[in-house]
């Protein structure tokens, strides 16, 4: 039950910001998030998923599919954490994030991907928490978890570059 809860909520998180804006119009970048910490042991982060924010409609007809975007085209992404407890929050500000292919796209600690060349590039993104035991802490790129055990959650997205 806490999982279907946990879903809806993500479902809310990532539609509501589709129902907003102008379609076809990117979104804009979120503001940063705090440091999530959370307590007790049901609040434990359970997965992340990575949304190309003004793109979502194409997302959802196939998850599989790229999303098609122009050379030149500035992208910015969102990185959401679903907790067990349940909560969704945006996480996208401590999320390390690497390209497949260098060489056909940038993308900035912000998480905004700039379209280069035309071709295939994955953008994967990758969360690291620090498990305090009955709960998680999310940790920045390059913040130490302590003498604590590091957990990476990952989730990737596919574009396809044209001209």
């Amino acid at each position: 039950m806490l999982k279907f809860i946990a879903v809806v909520l993500l479902l809310i998180a990532i539609i509501l910001p589709c129902v907003a804006q102008d379609a076809g119009q990117p979104a804009p970048a979120a503001p940063p998030a705090p440091r999530q910490m959370v307590g007790a042991g049901e609040h434990k982060i359970t997965a992340i998923f990575i949304r190309a924010r003004g793109y979502e409609s194409s997302q959802d007809k196939d998850k599989k599919a790229p999303v098609t975007i122009k050379v030149g085209a500035s992208v910015p992404l969102q990185v959401s954490a679903a907790w067990m407890i349940p909560y969704v929050g945006v996480v996208t500000d401590k999320t390390k994030f690497t390209l497949s292919h260098p060489s056909l796209a940038a993308i900035n600690a912000e998480g905004v991907l700039k379209a280069k060349r035309p071709g295939t590039v994955v953008v994967k993104a990758e969360l690291r928490v620090a498990d305090k035991g009955n709960r998680h802490e999310v940790l920045g790129p390059n913040e130490s978890a302590g003498d604590s055990p590091v957990l990476r959650f990952t989730d990737r997205i596919a574009f396809k570059i044209v001209e």
